[in-house]
Parts: C-alpha cells; sequence; structure tokens
C-alpha cells in the first residue's frame, strides 16, 4: 500500500495533468496557426517550442509538489487538533 500511494498516484497524477497541459498547448499552437498566420513562425521555433515544453513540466512539478505539500499540511494539522 505505501508503494502505491507515495509513487505510483504522483506519478499518475503529475502525467495525467502532463497530458492535459500540453494537449492545451497543441491546440493554442493550431489556433495561432490559423488565425496569426504570420507572426506564427516567430513565436513557435523548435528553440521556443524546448523552453515551452521545459517551463511546462517545471509549473506542473512544481504545481503538484505545492498540492502534496498542503494536502500533507491539513493532513497532520487534523491529527494535532483531534
Amino acid at each position: 500500500m505505501p508503494f502505491n500511494s507515495y509513487f505510483i498516484s504522483p506519478a499518475a497524477a503529475i502525467l495525467t495533468t502532463s497530458i492535459y497541459v500540453h494537449i492545451t498547448a497543441l491546440a493554442l499552437n493550431r489556433f495561432q496557426a490559423v488565425y496569426f498566420t504570420f507572426s506564427y513562425e516567430i513565436i513557435w521555433k523548435k528553440r521556443n517550442i524546448k523552453y515551452i515544453i521545459f517551463i511546462i513540466w517545471c509549473i506542473i512539478i512544481f504545481w503538484y509538489v505545492l498540492l502534496s505539500y498542503i494536502t500533507l499540511n491539513f493532513k497532520n494539522l487534523s491529527n494535532w487538533i483531534s
């Protein structure tokens, strides 16, 4: 049971969130390609895409660490109050 709660569940949450965020980024890419054709190549260069993907992963990991920290502190607080 601890293996699931410490490794599998966080990994599944991070990967699920990353899927949704990457699909959203892809949708924004396609939207800009269709509606803003002339400025598309300025933003979506190969070098910029690497930075965008890196920033997406940093935000996802930071968000999950923050949520885990809040959840753990709330559980500790509720144990302390009881």
